[in-house]
């Protein structure tokens, strides 16, 4: 309990001193009782309520209620905009699917509504080491001390936080619990699905089961099976944003496993690291750190917006008040000196890149450079108790949490008047294919005999097509494993590390030596998704030139010796693309979505398809390196300790059996590959029997009255289309 200093002099007229005089207290005493610091004895508790007249729970205040009012964070709701297009819209969408039955319509409703669903609040996660305080920053900026922060370590499931009026009619209770379904993670983009969650549901009831089940101090067994949580909660920030609270990272394999899949296997829109000032970005934060940027994703674009640059970014030196009691020079200087150590790795890995930006690979999105002095723009101090050392974060935070939720529907926006214009032309061409086949019954009717005699030779060229992709995938498979391998043994030498220590000027001093095992980690690192992305760019091209002679064939069909104006419009990239894109885990066929000719096709599917396969490379096994490593470094010998430093390094990679673990995922990345591509060219075949059935069926001269609703119906579809509330906007 705090004394409510400011009700009791507001009641006497005193002043601060005067007060204090009169309770025979010092200046700091006071102070100390004004923050809960010193509890109040039960005598001068009655002393104050004979001098005020006040009730005592007029005198003191629930400290931490009193704390978390005032430092919440209180954005203005941009995401409301978004959530009353969004409901407008789905409703607006779901009477057409209710009351329009020709197909191709249907078909592009459905796609416009999945693009509709994917418009969505911002994603801010919270990341860091066991114990550096992100439940207490959570709760501070929520108002709200839902959240467990009182054990050390604390949160041990990943606990995605949502305002309550975001709570699902079939969810009743403030927390749900979920653990693994199949060796799968629960995903929060499917929190509205009912049979999705109970699948995943381990245990449901208030927030106190945040602490029976995300705490690692808790006894309970059934700890064990918890993975994850969703909680509901009122606050003005999660009315604008969710937030995603992660385990402390390397706390057990579970947390790591968790991380991985949501931190580098999808997006986060917002990142707030945590590291605390007393030994602020250290080297498993370094390397920790370099993964969550990986995820992070590039909302500012040169020239496109005003978004500033790392604007979503945030590296915060937690618990300030540890260095010379909130010292601010002294913690400018630990930022500065850390910062430095951050970029110099940054930098170093990009020279041995042949980059220039200290982060190229988000440079290639957004346009820009990154420089020493833009990333220092995004440390932080923060103290919850103390405004000068938390008052920058607040502000900035609030800036983004604000300009996020717009720049989302910005971008929102254009997806869907993509998706829109390829919607309407696709009826389009539909209603003329429906007034084709009345006016030119006969001519389609030779066209299906055609094609039917013709099809056995078009399905044996297409085998022979397939056996040669799936022979490139094979040989692309090999051929990373190679190359990865010549990487590492090149690399991953004494001789080689000696160079690159003595290159960069690194002294035999803990620290250097630290920064140093996160520095072969990153170029290790980079240097392997080099490779991934090489060898995908390398299956996109495959790809392409694949479809292009698919597309062909069709086209032969379509024209056997016939009236060119006869058209099934059959896009046989579209189809792959879709497919593609709705297939979890592709591997190079997601990248393909974002770097062939089909760019127009993919801003309309709205993928980021592919940056988690290239992402997740040497992730979690990196950094369990790197971990292995701090343990010898004490231990080198004086002497001789940048041979003995680079053979533990190396020794350490090859007890962790780094690269056999990286290989695996390269089967699997591959494998996925294979399979993605199976699943899409099968998805091209069966619409191209279903289109050929339909016509069939349409040309029979007894459907006729059939054709004339189907064409009444597509007709009535791209009426409700042209008719659409946002696209007029």
């Amino acid at each position: 309990m705090a004394l409510n200093t400011n009700r009791i002099l507001e009641q006497i007229g005193y002043s601060r001193e005067e007060f204090a005089r009169e309770m025979n207290w010092t200046l700091d005493e006071l102070s100390k009782y004004e923050k809960g610091e010193l509890k109040l004895p039960a005598e001068q508790l009655i002393t104050i309520i004979r001098i005020t007249d006040l009730q005592p729970k007029d005198i003191q205040i629930d400290d931490s209620k009193e704390k978390f009012f005032k430092t919440k964070i209180s954005p203005r709701n941009t995401w409301k905009p978004s959530r009353i297009t969004q409901t407008s819209l789905l409703e607006y969408i779901k009477e057409g699917i209710e009351n329009i039955n020709e197909t191709t319509c249907k078909t592009e409703l459905e796609r416009v509504k999945n693009c509709i669903s994917t418009l969505r609040k911002p994603k801010i996660s919270f990341a860091g080491q066991s114990d550096v305080g992100k439940s207490t920053l959570i709760n501070a900026l929520i108002g709200s001390e839902k959240m467990p922060a009182k054990w050390t370590p604390t949160t041990s499931i990943v606990v995605h936080i949502k305002h309550i009026n975001d709570r699902p009619e079939f969810i009743k209770d403030n927390v749900w619990i979920f653990g693994k379904n199949n060796n799968e993670f629960w995903s929060d983009e499917k929190l509205n699905d009912e049979v999705y969650c109970k699948k995943f549901l381990v245990g449901k009831g208030d927030y106190s089961l945040l602490q029976t089940y995300g705490t690692h101090q808790s006894e309970n067994n059934r700890n064990k099976e918890a993975f994850s949580a969703v909680t509901f909660i009122e606050s003005d920030l999660l009315e604008t944003c969710d937030i995603l609270d992660l385990p402390g990272f390397a706390a057990n394999l579970e947390d790591d496993a968790l991380h991985k899949f949501n931190t580098q296997e999808n997006e986060t829109d917002i990142l707030i690291y945590l590291s605390r000032s007393n030994g602020f970005l250290q080297d498993r934060d370094l390397d920790y750190l370099n993964l969550c940027l990986d995820a992070l994703r590039p909302i500012e674009r040169k020239g496109v917006n005003d978004l500033d640059k790392l604007e979503n970014l945030f590296i915060i030196a937690s618990q300030s008040k540890a260095v010379g009691n909130g010292n601010f020079k002294e913690l400018q200087e630990i930022l500065d000196r850390r910062c430095n150590a951050f970029c110099k790795l940054l930098r170093i890995a990009s020279e041995e890149n042949g980059e220039k930006s200290l982060l190229y690979k988000r440079s290639k999105i957004t346009g820009y450079d990154y420089t020493n002095k833009d990333i220092r723009a995004r440390f932080f101090t923060y103290e919850r108790d103390i405004t000068r050392l938390c008052e920058r974060f607040n502000k900035s935070f609030q800036k983004t949490a604000e300009k996020l939720s717009q720049s989302i529907y910005k971008d929102f926006s254009q997806k869907l008047g993509a998706i829109y214009g390829s919607s309407i032309e696709t009826i389009k061409s539909k209603i003329n294919e429906y007034k084709l086949i009345m006016e030119e019954r006969e001519k389609y009717i030779k066209l299906l005999t055609a094609i039917k005699e013709n099809e056995p030779l078009r399905k044996s060229q297409q085998d022979e097509s397939n056996k040669k992709v799936f022979f490139e995938i094979t040989n692309l498979n090999t051929s990373t494993k190679q190359e990865i391998q010549t990487i590492y043994d090149e690399f991953m030498n004494v001789e080689s590390l000696i160079t690159l220590i003595d290159k960069n000027n690194y002294k035999n001093n803990k620290s250097d030596k630290e920064q140093f095992s996160s520095l072969v980690s990153k170029i290790l690192k980079d240097r392997i998704q080099l490779v991934i992305e090489n060898k995908s760019n390398d299956f996109s091209k495959i790809l392409d030139e694949y479809l292009k002679e698919y597309d062909n064939r069709f086209k032969k069909l379509l024209n056997l010796g016939l009236e060119k104006d006869i058209d099934l419009n059959f896009d046989t990239v579209t189809l792959f693309a879709t497919s593609i894109a709705s297939i979890g885990v592709a591997g190079a066929a997601g990248i393909w979505l974002t770097t062939s000719f089909t760019s127009m096709i993919v801003t309309s599917l709205g993928a980021y398809a592919g940056l988690g396969s290239i992402i997740a490379f040497g992730g979690v096994i990196t950094i369990a390196v790197g971990a292995v490593i701090a343990a010898v470094i004490s231990a080198l010998r004086i002497f001789s300790w940048k041979k003995d430093l680079c053979e533990a390094i190396i020794n350490s990679y090859k007890s962790e059996e780094y690269i056999t673990k990286i290989f695996s995922e390269v089967d699997k990345y591959w494998n996925d590959t294979k399979k993605a591509f199976e699943l899409s060219v099968k998805h091209i075949e069966d619409e191209w029997n279903k289109k050929i059935n339909e016509y069939e069926n349409l040309a029979d001269e007894e459907n006729l009255s059939q054709l004339e609703n189907n064409l009444k119906d597509a007709r009535d579809g791209l009426d409700f289309f042209m008719n659409m509330p946002l696209v007029k906007s």
